[in-house]
């Protein structure tokens, strides 16, 4: 009688592929709903810049909109150096967004 001890090389393969198949599928599980995160962190980021936007613009009449139609922006920078912004502006990672760059329309 034959004594069986271990797989055979078609099973190993069975085995890994599967594997590979499940990992793959992970991989893409995993992008898609980090993408959805990131997406709904930047709206949220997006919409609480609005309020201190509205705040510099209606303090400072000037700088804003003429006409409308029209559109006029500050800097994230600006309105964190005038104390129209608290909070550090990160992104989903945690690390310090570049202000310098960027801006909040009216």
């Amino acid at each position: 009688m034959k004594d069986k001890r271990g797989f055979t090389l078609v099973e190993l393969l069975g085995v890994v592929v599967i594997l590979g198949i499940v990992f793959g599928l992970a991989v893409v599980a995993y992008r898609s709903t980090r993408g959805e995160i990131n997406k709904t962190y930047y709206s949220a980021l997006e919409e609480s810049l609005l309020i201190p936007g509205g705040n510099y613009f209606s303090y400072n009449k000037g700088m804003g909109p003429s006409i409308f139609g029209d559109t006029a922006k500050v800097k994230i920078k600006d309105l964190k150096d005038e104390g129209y912004l608290d909070t550090e502006v990160l992104d989903s990672e945690g690390n310090s967004c570049d202000l310098e760059n960027s801006y909040v329309g009216a």
